[in-house]
């Protein structure tokens, strides 16, 4: 006898079933992350890692990154001590160190600024977790987000930020062990020397950290007053134990501000405390400029970062990389959060008034005395495209307030914890999506060298490339620079250097072109180019077109650039030779090969008829068209219109001229212009037979 199924039955049979599983999974993470602290550690590491490895392999150099690549070239390995004079001599022992493990590879790079920003947060962690062991649940999500803050945005400049992020493990390290020296009194003739030894080699390396080293008097009284010691007889043990880290800050302070200034420049430079002669200059102007500046920097910090950066005004909901980011950010989040739950009592403990006003201390001495140095040299967070580095050592301070206040501010865990979800979930898509903006970025370098690589495959030295401005929004002029000596070069780079890469922010394009013999030099640090107004190529990278050496006709082709005409002028053809070495140093970084591409074609056809080289030049195009390649801009079939004309294959130059007009009348006035100086020169070609793309009404400009 056969029975109908209720559906709505089966329903009530399997849901609970499915809850008990999800429980059941849920209560075996919990008690693995109680049994198995090394839990935590791994935990933060894949954050870390799935965070910002998300596009890893995709990822390249920026900014800051490429001078030191390019003292990766150089023979002599004592300039790269001398690099690092101009402001921070001993940092070049971090550079000395990733050199060896990372040499050109982007992936190593990243990977390496990955890992020290994990174990500066762990570091941290655990030193802070030794002074206020009861906020461990706290901590854990202190720590998460220090990972994840989205006050820093440049996790991926990864050869300029992996050093700052290995000191600050350094100073982690330091803050640890003179925690574990109190607390562990058996160890103390070990983890105290480490300590000072630590504290030195974060402090002569980089001054960022330098004014964190005020947690330590306090990190000391709060240690033996919870270990049973009266005020006063904690304050007296602290600054027993605080004396020789004083002596070294004195010894420091000494060092950068009175001997090392004069020593290397025989004048201050920009990490300089300026500040002080301010204050004895004009005290009350001063002080109400450091004033405006904490304040802009705490607006910043504790309220734009999390109403604007993780919560835009606008977003792209069509946007693949924005879900993407949002579904690893909110699922690693949850993930992190079962974790961390195992311990019941963690997750439903009360902060205290004395610690919550722990907390509050901890927090904005970070914040005070963290920016003080920078705050002191005049410059602050909110203030310059990449100034956001400068909050590095106050992260730990905000986040620990920020979750403190969410403690105070919802008691039920479950709220709380949804609270956290979002706010770490937030964080990670904006560094995914922070990310996803520097892939594209290394995407459209790697494109301007490329391109540059197969145009202009030789370079005499001494010459200038000559821009409208930056091909790319995450680089410099200086950057550009190094890129271009790397891909120039075949062997070793010396300092003084063979090329460098200018735009109208250094000179005009009309000042160069009225005084051929104006002596064009720049320079960073050791690195020095000296050239003239006589050895240019300018070149121009559109948006979604193929690099151009612009001459007199792509000059022609109206950009929005002031003063285009005179790039044509500038750029001097004989500089460049089309017989380029097999490799270079830029092509362990990125490739310079041949690619199945339009642009691919076009560079080395237009490389060709630059050279008089005509028949290749069209056997160039002939192939992208047997490839069923099309140009990127109609302007772009200009250079193989010039070809066919100087072979005179007329009637195939007519059907690219019509070809060209068809994809966009802007290319009527340079391609008008070839065949107006092609009429001139060869009287063969009469007006009748090209009437039909030369005339009055299309060529409005010029006479037939």
């Amino acid at each position: 006898m056969s029975q109908k199924c209720d559906k709505s039955s089966i329903k009530v049979v399997h849901l609970p079933m499915i809850e008990s599983r999800i429980s059941s999974v849920v209560s075996k993470i919990e008690k693995l992350s109680d049994r198995y602290p090394i839990l935590f550690p791994v935990a933060l590491m894949v954050l870390a890692l799935v965070t910002y490895g998300v596009f890893i392999i995709s990822l390249g150099f920026y900014w800051d990154d490429w001078p030191p690549i390019l003292l990766l070239h150089v023979p002599d390995k004592a300039l790269v001590w001398k690099y690092f004079t101009y402001d921070r001599p001993f940092q070049s022992w971090t550079y000395y160190l990733q050199f060896f493990i990372c040499n050109d590879s982007t992936f190593l790079w990243q990977l390496t600024g990955i890992l020290v920003r994990w174990s500066a947060g762990l570091t941290l962690f655990y030193a802070f977790l030794g002074v206020i062991p009861r906020q461990k649940y706290l901590l854990q999500w202190a720590a998460v987000l220090f990972v994840v803050f989205p006050g820093f945005a440049d996790q991926y400049a990864s050869v300029a930020y992996g050093s700052h992020f290995m000191v600050y493990t350094v100073f982690g390290f330091s803050l640890l062990f003179m925690v574990l020296s109190v607390k562990q009194p058996e160890k103390f003739w070990l983890f105290f020397p480490l300590a000072l030894v630590f504290t030195t080699v974060h402090l002569f390396t980089m001054e960022y950290f330098v004014g964190l080293e005020v947690l330590r008097p306090v990190m000391l009284y709060w240690l033996f007053h919870d270990s049973g010691f009266s005020k006063n007889k904690s304050v007296k043990r602290a600054l027993q134990y605080w004396l020789p880290f004083f002596v070294i800050i004195c010894v420091y302070l000494y060092w950068r501000m009175a001997i090392y200034p004069h020593q290397e420049f025989g004048l201050a430079q920009s990490n300089y405390p300026y500040i002080f002669a301010d204050l004895l200059k004009a005290p009350i102007p001063t002080i109400m400029q450091l004033i405006q500046r904490i304040y802009a920097d705490f607006h910043f910090l504790f309220v734009d970062i999390w109403a604007n950066r993780i919560l835009p005004a606008r977003v792209e909901l069509k946007s693949l990389p924005f879900w993407f980011s949002m579904v690893v950010g909110v699922g690693l989040a949850i993930i992190l959060s079962l974790l961390f739950n195992g311990d019941r009592i963690q997750q439903r403990f009360t902060l205290t008034k004395n610690e919550l006003a722990r907390n509050l201390v901890l927090s904005f001495t970070i914040f005070i005395f963290g920016l003080f140095p920078i705050w002191s040299s005049l410059r602050q967070v909110t203030i310059g495209k990449w100034s956001d580095r400068f909050d590095l050592p106050v992260i730990y301070g905000v986040t620990i307030f920020v979750i403190t206040s969410l403690f105070v501010v919802v008691s039920s865990p479950k709220i709380r914890r949804v609270f956290l979800i979002l706010l770490v979930g937030l964080s990670i898509s904006f560094q995914i999506q922070s990310g996803y903006i520097y892939r594209k970025n290394y995407y459209l370098e790697k494109s301007f060298y490329t391109q540059l690589s197969w145009r202009i495959p030789a370079l005499e030295p001494g010459s200038v490339i000559y821009a409208p401005g930056i091909p790319t929004g995450r680089d410099t002029d200086y950057s550009y620079s190094m890129g271009l000596n790397l891909l120039f070069n075949t062997g070793s780079i010396d300092p003084t250097l063979d090329y460098w890469f200018f735009t109208p922010r250094n000179y005009k394009p009309v000042e160069l072109t009225l005084n051929p013999e104006l002596e064009l030099t720049d320079s960073l640090r050791i690195f020095s180019f000296q050239g003239s107004a006589s050895k240019v190529i300018s070149v121009f990278k559109p948006d979604g077109g193929c690099l151009r050496v612009i001459d007199h006709y792509f000059a022609i082709y109206p950009e929005k650039i002031d003063q285009l005409y005179y790039y044509g002028e500038l750029t001097n053809q004989d500089l460049i030779s089309d017989k380029g070495q097999p490799t270079n140093n830029l092509a362990n970084i990125i490739s310079t090969e041949p690619q199945n591409t339009w642009c691919y074609f076009f560079e080395k056809g237009d490389l060709a008829q630059s050279k008089g080289n005509y028949a290749e030049a069209v056997n160039y195009y002939e192939q992208a068209v047997a490839k069923k390649l099309v140009p990127l801009s109609s302007v772009e079939l200009l250079p193989f219109i010039k070809a066919y004309i100087k072979l005179d294959r007329i009637d195939e130059a007519i059907a690219l001229t019509k070809e060209s007009y068809r994809r966009e009348s802007l290319s009527y006035q340079a391609v008008c212009q070839v065949w107006h100086d092609s009429i001139k020169e060869n009287s063969s070609i009469t007006q009748t037979a090209v009437e039909s793309i030369y005339n009055l009404d299309i060529c409005k400009n010029l006479e037939p």
